[in-house]
């Protein structure tokens, strides 16, 4: 099936999907154009983290959105269909869901259940992710910049847990049954975002996005 949606302006965009499901420290919720009220919005995070983020919203004085529902979950411990199903998720409707930032903290295990999720979902729903390359897989200044994230992150109690390659990540979803994924390669980032930029921001390589559509 063609994917339409890549020619749709922001607003038909929006308009293909019913809910938004996004993780951690994601802030579209609150910078949401006008055509984000059509959506239903949820935000999983682990119990505590959400806690302190909505004390950081609070003294910040950042309002909450009527279309955003908070959704506690321990990846590990809670199923996602009893944490979403707790907050009311449609779960017949088309969904975007976006997971930046959060697959290194999961096991294998507990990402291998957050995809066959996803495609348990309305046809045409999809998940964008990022991920974390091996650590012999990136070389030079990132490389170093990589291992003292990891470190960091072990000592706070919250360690990496699951780095992969990408060949090895669509292979994984090809055989789930996903109809299309989509890997924003660093030379595709290159040519889409950073081309011609004059302030020396690059694309990475240790950490790369994909799409991945029911």
């Amino acid at each position: 099936m063609p994917d339409t949606r890549r020619t749709l302006s922001p607003r038909a965009y929006s308009a293909a999907f019913g809910n938004m499901w996004s993780w951690g420290l994601d802030t579209f919720a609150y910078r949401q154009p006008a055509w984000g009220g059509s959506l239903q919005i949820y935000e999983a995070d682990h119990p505590a983290t959400q806690q302190w983020k909505q004390r950081r919203l609070k003294d910040a004085n950042i309002s909450i959105p009527p279309n955003l529902r908070f959704v506690p979950i321990d990846f590990e411990r809670t199923s996602i269909p009893e944490a979403l199903g707790a907050a009311d998720f449609a779960f017949g409707a088309c969904t975007l869901c976006s997971l930046m930032g959060v697959t290194q903290y999961l096991t294998r295990d507990a990402l291998d259940a957050t995809f066959r999720f996803v495609l348990s979902l309305a046809a045409l729903s999809e998940i964008v992710f990022s991920f974390i390359l091996p650590q012999e897989a990136v070389s030079g200044v990132e490389a170093d910049a990589l291992a003292l994230s990891e470190q960091r992150a072990a000592k706070v109690g919250e360690p990496w847990l699951t780095r992969l390659y990408s060949d090895e990540l669509r292979a994984m979803l090809r055989s789930m049954g996903f109809s299309r994924i989509v890997h924003l390669t660093p030379e595709d980032a290159r040519s889409r975002y950073f081309d011609n930029r004059r302030d020396g921001l690059r694309e990475r390589q240790g950490e790369q996005l994909m799409r991945a559509i029911v």
